[in-house]
């Protein structure tokens, strides 16, 4: 292996490592507003899922010396598209968009273009069975969708998913460009 392979996989284990940290300090407050609705909802069955996604999260973080490479990244790329299918089935069609777009950008990041490409077409497949889900009638939103445009905690939603995706995307080139320099 050349000099310049073993460089791009330190930068590539640098980019994982701080979207891996990166991922695990946002999912507290995600997490902890969606436990803070129990006494609205109660315990629903997704809840538990986020907080198996959250510890998934810390363990991959703090175990990262001791487990490979690809299964890090592979835990990274998992978790986003778990995050933006199950906003996909909760919130509709346009609620995950930025992630199924940082998803195939961050298979290229961290695997190759041939992931990248994967993955795209993986949410590709993904956005046409969920529609087909809601055109059918067996997805229902859970709310008013006319109320939706118009709620504060949609729109702090939307600027928090915005800003993760962003900053996860400005990691990844920020540790790639330094890195490689």
């Amino acid at each position: 292996m050349s000099h310049g392979q073993k460089n791009m996989l330190l930068v590539k284990a640098k980019i994982c490592d701080g979207t891996a940290l990166g991922m695990a300090i946002m999912a507290i407050p995600a997490v902890a507003g969606s436990f803070s609705r129990i006494a609205v909802t109660g315990i629903l069955p997704v809840m538990y899922f986020q907080f198996f996604i959250l510890i998934l999260v810390w363990v991959s973080f703090f175990t990262r010396k001791r487990l490979p490479y690809w299964f890090r990244a592979a835990v990274i790329i998992f978790i986003m598209y778990v995050v933006a299918l199950t906003g996909q089935l909760q919130f509709g069609l346009v609620a995950p968009g930025v992630f199924f777009v940082v998803i195939p950008a961050f298979s290229v990041i961290l695997f190759s273009s041939r992931a990248g490409i994967g993955m795209g077409l993986l949410v590709l497949f993904t956005y046409i069975v969920v529609a087909t889900l809601f055109v059918n009638g067996f997805v229902v939103l859970d709310f008013d969708i006319v109320e939706y445009p118009i709620s504060l905690v949609a729109w702090f939603n939307h600027i928090l998913v915005y800003s993760l995706a962003t900053g996860m995307l400005l990691i990844g080139v920020t540790i790639s460009t330094s890195g490689l320099a």
